[in-house]
């Protein structure tokens, strides 16, 4: 509460694991973005190990604001959206099949925040940062 009251920013995402994001790395399968136990995305091609990492502290800040689910945006490009700023791009070489990893995407970030407003309510903490 008493850093609610000094306005400070909460990181929920630099004290546990379980509201943060990384990258894991999968050999033959691409590299995996994940946020607590949710699979977000997987990021494939030569450059998939650097978009999947820039796309941490991007997530990160997003989340650690404990958005709503309709801050969440997907566009037909693949731009994944939090609050109008873009946290990564799915692009046609993640994946076989780009609507359905986007449809999946989609999915896995509103289970993101799903459970950070899960983690933030039965921290006893009103939800508000």
């Amino acid at each position: 509460e008493e850093v609610k009251q000094v306005g400070a920013p909460v990181k929920r995402s630099l004290v546990t694991r379980s509201l943060s994001s990384r990258v894991e790395a999968k050999p033959g399968k691409g590299f995996e973005l994940w946020f607590g136990d949710v699979l977000v995305h997987t990021f494939n091609g030569p450059e998939g190990e650097s978009r999947a990492k820039e796309a941490v502290p991007l997530l990160n800040d997003f989340l650690d604001s404990v958005p709503e689910m309709y801050h969440v945006s997907i566009g037909i490009d693949g731009l994944v959206q939090g609050r109008g700023r873009p946290l990564f791009r799915v692009m046609a070489q993640d994946a076989v099949d780009f609507q359905a990893d986007l449809r999946a995407t989609a999915l896995s970030m509103r289970k993101a925040v799903f459970a950070v407003s899960l983690g933030v309510s039965m921290s006893g903490r009103s939800g508000q940062t």
